[in-house]
């Protein structure tokens, strides 16, 4: 396995393990529509385990430090505790692990469409949109609308919800006729 590769797959192993304790999808699309975007979530620790867990090994440390630098994780030390907030960059970079991942099929004839329809202004959310979508792997089915047999409804709908995007993507289940 390449360098980058290995660490990739640290990374989300790590950011996994931080949002275990979240239904992370869950969560997110039990808020009210339209409402500001979460933008973190927080994570408790106690310092010997973190110290454990994440202090030991050299990569490790190596991409938590990344990790801060990319803006994707803040920890701080209160007392005897660690808390770790996750912010939205870091939950987006989860979901798409978590879609990549994913193996599960939908039921025999159902697709899950992606549609989304950006105004003229946000040509650079559109391509960091197409770009993201051809990273997790779905098909291009016409201009604005992409597809997928994978059980991947739920983690869409939270990527559209942590981006604050609502408004313009749309995520449905279809069933094929």
């Amino acid at each position: 396995m390449s360098k980058s590769k290995e660490s990739k797959s640290i990374q989300s192993k790590i950011l996994s393990d931080l949002l275990a304790g979240f239904d992370v999808a869950t969560e997110l699309l039990s808020l009210p529509p339209y409402a500001a975007p979460r933008h973190h979530f927080e994570y408790h620790m106690a310092r010997k385990e973190w110290d454990r867990v994440y202090g030991a090994e050299r990569k490790k440390r190596r991409i938590l430090h990344n990790m801060r630098k990319k803006k994707w994780i803040h920890d701080r030390r209160k007392g005897n505790e660690i808390i770790v907030r996750i912010f939205s960059d870091g939950i987006v970079a989860s979901l798409k692990h978590r879609i990549r991942s994913t193996t599960k099929k939908l039921r025999k004839g159902t697709l899950c469409l992606l549609s989304y329809d950006f105004p003229n202004g946000a040509t650079k959310a559109r391509n960091f949109w197409r770009r993201l979508l051809r990273s997790v792997g779905l098909r291009k089915e016409q201009l604005s609308l992409y597809s997928t047999e994978r059980d991947v409804i739920h983690e869409l709908r939270a990527v559209v919800k942590v981006l604050g995007a609502e408004r313009w993507i749309r995520v449905f289940e279809a069933i094929e006729r």
